[in-house]
């Protein structure tokens, strides 16, 4: 489900990918919230956070998932560089 997001994602798809994100499981990596924060999704990302998707890594597997809290957000957001 992760690659389809993705797919939608770069589709400029944002509704569908909203609604996968909120009933699909997915396991997101670093690579694709940075490039959702380049590419300016911060509604998708929205999304993954009200819905508890911010985990790096499958959610499931709780021994191997890094949850992404709000401050590691700011912190990608601020540290990556702004595009025209």
């Amino acid at each position: 489900m992760s690659n389809i997001c993705q797919i939608l994602l770069s589709r400029q798809e944002f509704k569908l990918a909203n609604v996968l994100t909120a009933y699909y499981e997915l396991s997101l990596t670093e690579e694709r919230v940075i490039q959702a924060i380049f590419d300016k999704n911060f509604d998708w990302l929205s999304w993954v956070w009200s819905f508890e998707k911010n985990f790096i890594g499958p959610r499931r597997n709780k021994n191997s998932a890094k949850k992404i809290t709000l401050k590691n957000l700011f912190n990608l957001i601020t540290s990556t560089p702004e595009t025209n």
